[in-house]
């Protein structure tokens, strides 16, 4: 009994001393960044950092050897998060063999690498490559106002420095290995998880790795490229907003556009596609004509469907008129301009079409439709005003 104690007790103080061990690591990490973007000149370009989509942190990578040395260091990486903006929770890796640059004698040396592009992100979230192979790693310029603009620079997948007795340069590795440090993120999350699935996202900030979080967002929240993305489409949807409402106020002021006629439209960039169903032709032909007037509209495409003359159907049109409209609970909307509630029939068969205050308006017209001799169907269109 006291020997499965003791080893209870050992298998829990190993527990605590690797979850410390990991804690400590993600600590010296956060203070590497820090204190190298910290440094107002001789730091990572900024330009350079808001374009990364991933960034591997080793603090105190060990190395030995002149020119070429053997070495081994354990870190973190974490990757953007949805949408490219924030970052997601660290995964722990391991850097093992290869080389740093020059390597005059031993000692330790930190390691950052920035992942500049998508194929270069995909390598890094695979449990295992190697850098300069899989991974074509380049020494990366320093001095916050240096161009990041270069061929060389906008192709590498991978821009590696590196800090050592204080000083910090862009650096080339190759033939180093990093791996996914699985047995390390089972201890920081609690349980087994994917390195994968870590740098897509899928796990919440632990408290150990809020700080370094905080920090890489703090120099970096959300990707460049994301952002001139985000630019574009608010630039896009205030453009398109503006057409709407501007092509909307045309079709409602169009003479003879009434109650028997139903007008929709879509916009899709600089293309406007009119739809619905028109009681004149002269309407369809002015649509198209105010619409292609609207600045920024380059093309319409006229899908209104004229309907067919039909003294039936003009008998009905005045009946459900009469009906809808007559019944005291909707006939303010006839007080209207254009009154809402469009009555569309088509040999017979009405649809009821635009926006009413609330479901009871809607149920009601329904009724007083279908209550109108003549009336082969109704399909009740009728939307309710501020509802999804």
């Amino acid at each position: 009994m006291a020997k499965k104690i003791l080893l209870l007790i050992l298998g829990a103080s190993c527990a605590a001393f690797a979850k410390h061990d990991v804690k400590e690591r993600i600590e010296s990490a956060h203070e590497v960044f820090h204190e190298i973007m910290a440094t107002s000149d001789k730091g990572i370009p900024q330009d350079l950092l808001e374009k990364a989509h991933c960034v591997v942190i080793v603090p105190s990578l060990k190395k030995g050897g002149f020119i070429v040395g053997a070495q081994y260091g354990v870190g973190v990486a974490s990757c953007r998060g949805a949408g490219r903006a924030g970052w997601t929770a660290p995964s722990t890796v391991k850097m093992e063999g290869g080389s740093v640059g020059l390597q005059i004698g031993g000692g330790e040396t930190d390691v950052v690498m920035m992942i500049m592009n998508e194929k270069g992100a995909e390598k890094l979230m695979k449990s295992e490559f190697t850098l300069g192979g899989e991974g074509a790693v380049m020494a990366g310029p320093i001095g916050r106002s240096a161009s990041a603009e270069t061929d060389a620079y906008m192709r590498a997948e991978i821009l590696s420095y590196s800090r050592s007795r204080g000083i910090f340069a862009g650096i080339a590795i190759k033939g180093s290995t990093l791996r996914s440090n699985d047995e390390d993120n089972e201890v920081l999350y609690g349980k087994k998880a994917a390195h994968r699935d870590i740098l897509m996202g899928k796990y919440p900030v632990p408290a150990a790795a809020q700080a370094l979080i905080a920090t890489l967002n703090k120099y970096s929240r959300v990707e460049k490229s994301a952002m001139l993305e985000i630019r574009v489409a608010m630039a896009v949807d205030r453009a398109t907003t503006r057409l709407e409402r501007e092509v909307r106020h045309d079709l409602v002021m169009l003479p003879y556009y009434g109650v028997f006629d139903n007008m929709a439209f879509r916009v899709d960039g600089s293309k406007v596609t009119l739809m619905g169903s028109v009681t004149r032709p002269t309407l369809k032909s002015s649509a198209e004509r105010v619409v292609k007037d609207i600045e920024g509209v380059e093309s319409v495409d006229n899908q209104i469907e004229v309907l067919p003359l039909s003294p039936n159907d003009d008998r009905l049109r005045l009946a459900l008129y009469r009906s809808i409209y007559g019944q005291t609970a909707l006939n303010r909307y006839a007080l209207q301009a254009v009154p809402p509630i469009h009555i569309i029939v088509k040999n017979g068969n009405v649809a009821l079409e635009g926006i009413v205050a609330n479901e009871g308006d809607k149920n009601i017209a329904n009724v007083q439709a279908n209550s109108v001799s003549g009336v082969f169907s109704v399909k009740n269109n009728l939307r309710v005003e501020n509802e999804k």
